[in-house]
């Protein structure tokens, strides 16, 4: 079988890098929302800064 002319175990093999391409892309996607929930949290919570500058 072929597919996007790889065929063969080198099919499966490239469906892997593929996907770890994604996983790769998604957890770099995931990091980037939890630093920024952090950083509301944490103006959030700065005292020092008036209601308007939050």
């Amino acid at each position: 079988m072929t597919i996007n002319g790889i065929s063969g175990a080198n099919a499966q093999t490239a469906q892997m890098g593929m996907n770890q391409a994604m996983d790769s892309y998604s957890k770099n996607i995931q990091n980037q929302i939890a630093n920024a929930q952090k950083q509301l949290q944490e103006l959030s919570s700065n005292e020092e800064m008036t209601l308007e500058k939050r």
